[in-house]
Formats: C-alpha cells, sequence, structure tokens
C-alpha cells in the first residue's frame, strides 16, 4: 500500500513539473466553434480525448525517452488504478499500422510545420487541416516546398481523422472539426487560424 501511494506521488510531482513549464498563448479573440448538433455529447469528449493525446505525441520535443519514461510511469501507475490507464492508452491500441505511421509521419514534419506556421504562410482551418495563405509574398522554391508540406500533411492527417471516425462512428468531416480545435491550441504564435465570426455568420482568419 505505501508503495503504491508513493508511486502516485512521484506521478503526480513529474506530471506537475511537465505541466508547470508547458508554454501556451491566447488567441488574440474568442474563437466559437461549431459541429454538427445532431452529434453525442460522448462522441464529442473521446474524438476530443483522442485528438489531445495523438497531439500529444506529435508535439513531444523530449523524444522517445521521455516517452518510455511517461510510459513507465503510466505502467506502475496501472498497479493502482488500471481502468484509468487502460483508458489512457486505449486510441494508441486502438489505431491500425496505417494511421500510427501516419502519426508518426506528422511528428517527422512538425518543426517544418511549426516554421511555416510561425511565419504566417501555413494557417489551421477550421477543419483540421492545414491550409497555405500568403503564399505571393513567397519564392517559387519555397511555394513548392510549402505546397508539398501542405499536401503530404493533410494526407497524414485525413488517414487519422478517417480511423478515428471509424472507431466513434462519426463521420471524418466532423472528427476534423472537433480536431481543429486541438491543432488551433498547439499552433505557434503567429498562425493563422480559421474561426466562426458570429457577426458574419461565417469563418475568417485571424493571427494567433
Amino acid at each position: 500500500m505505501n508503495r503504491k501511494i508513493f508511486v502516485v506521488f512521484v506521478i503526480l510531482q513529474v506530471v506537475g513539473y511537465f505541466g508547470c513549464t508547458k508554454h501556451t498563448v491566447k488567441l488574440e479573440q474568442d474563437a466559437p466553434f461549431r459541429v454538427d448538433v445532431n452529434m453525442r455529447i460522448d462522441v464529442y469528449q473521446h474524438i476530443n480525448d483522442h485528438a489531445n493525446t495523438i497531439e500529444d505525441i506529435i508535439n513531444s520535443s523530449s523524444g522517445s525517452q521521455l516517452r518510455r519514461v511517461v510510459q513507465t510511469m503510466f505502467a506502475l501507475l496501472a498497479e493502482v488504478t488500471p481502468s484509468v490507464y487502460a483508458q489512457s492508452d486505449s486510441i494508441m491500441n486502438q489505431l491500425s499500422p496505417m494511421a500510427k505511421n501516419a502519426i508518426e509521419n506528422r511528428k517527422g514534419r512538425r518543426n517544418e510545420i511549426v516554421e511555416w506556421q510561425s511565419r504566417g504562410v501555413l494557417g489551421e482551418n477550421a477543419v483540421g487541416m492545414v491550409e497555405s495563405v500568403n503564399l505571393n509574398s513567397l519564392s517559387e522554391d519555397d511555394r513548392t516546398t510549402v505546397s508539398a508540406l501542405e499536401s503530404a500533411e493533410n494526407h497524414d492527417r485525413s488517414i487519422i481523422f478517417s480511423e478515428l471516425a471509424q472507431i466513434e462512428g462519426t463521420s471524418a468531416e466532423q472528427v476534423g472539426k472537433v480536431y481543429s480545435v486541438s491543432l488551433q491550441k498547439n499552433a505557434p504564435a503567429g498562425t493563422p487560424i480559421k474561426v466562426y465570426n458570429a457577426q458574419s455568420n461565417g469563418y475568417s482568419w485571424i493571427k494567433k
């Protein structure tokens, strides 16, 4: 019993440390989010949880060593609360090799995406895809680079969205809309993001 209490204490300390060192950037204005009103709230929550889990993996900047440490901690935590651990890890267990490969592809190009987003060239739209903007300001070579990056990134996102849609019994389009919240939240400062504007009853770009 004492060992389990100690394990929980250590995990909370480590999680607290990483949580305190995480920096976030608030949007310049509220970004209302709209999805199909027919989507069940539990499905919405599941997709949101899946998105956060997957994006945490993609955005991990400390490499595989940190991931092994975290996995070890969760394995120890499973002795205390096995149901919680199973739930947190379940989505990665359900994904196919193709979807997992798409996640690794996205992680591999993450730094390039961040660079072009922070320069205001690649934006995060409202359906979970990257979208190029302000391409006219770039050289021909850079336009080619950004277009290829956009195409590859959206291809891998489509694979992930399609699998999550099958798992949750909804459409890939709706998954993308829910997923866009996590993507916009994790985008760096300077990224153009597409949000719903209640006054115009449409979507418009704002700078994060």
